[in-house]
């Protein structure tokens, strides 16, 4: 599965793709196999059209997940859904809508019975610059209106929320090596990354506050 941004030469949506990605396995967040793919042009189309030739960011389609849905009992997937939280609020990702949860079904091996997916507006959006960036601070939310909201609406534990935060924290020691992997994929302007690892650094030395605010916000 590839994703195709509406505008590949100016979008960061592939680099932060990426980098969310490489990130969410380095602090334990389980996320599906990913890579960048070539795609040579007249090979495939979506339903926007004939995609252009160009290197995407792909990942693996994931049969036997299935997106969350309203009826789901959220208190079962308390345990993932707080570092998740954290997780998002550390690369401040505005778009976690139920579609980018998908639960596990019939497979053990991740115990915290979730994967993450879909990070293209990490760090605030799929186009954003090191100015932007240089902007947010360790305040700055993450918790978008609608949809977004609703993942995260029913968690009000602020210890549990801390805790979370606290391992997440723990596990981000030694994000530059995240980074350096993710650039063996994608071309990481040396701007663009001295950028992302101020950003990290600030959102990371934060995280226990940020969660435990976006807790109390959530009444």
């Amino acid at each position: 599965m590839i994703k195709v941004p509406d505008d590949l030469a100016k979008s960061k949506e592939r680099l932060n793709e990426v980098v969310a990605s490489i990130l969410a396995s380095h602090v334990r967040i389980e996320v599906p196999d990913c890579a960048v793919i070539e795609v040579p042009d007249g090979m495939l189309t979506s339903f926007k059209g004939p995609v252009p030739a160009g290197d995407y960011f792909g990942s693996l389609y994931a049969l036997d997940r299935v997106p969350l849905a309203r009826d789901v009992a959220l208190c079962e997937l308390e345990a993932a859904l707080y570092p998740l939280l954290a997780f998002d609020l550390m690369i401040l990702n505005p778009d976690r809508k139920p579609g980018d949860v998908l639960r596990m079904t019939g497979d053990d091996r991740l115990a915290n019975g979730i994967m993450a997916i879909d990070h293209g507006n990490a760090f605030g959006g799929s186009a954003w610059t090191m100015a932007e960036l240089d902007r947010h601070d360790a305040t700055s939310e993450t918790i978008a209106p609608g949809l977004s909201t609703w993942i995260f609406r029913d968690l009000h534990d602020t210890d549990a929320a801390r805790v979370a935060a606290a391992v997440v924290t723990r596990a981000a020691s030694g994000f530059e090596k995240a980074l350096d992997k993710a650039a063996q994929f994608v071309d990481i302007d040396a701007d663009d990354r001295a950028a992302i690892e101020r950003f990290l650094k600030t959102r990371i030395q934060s995280l226990e506050g940020l969660a435990v605010a976006q807790i109390a916000r959530n009444g």
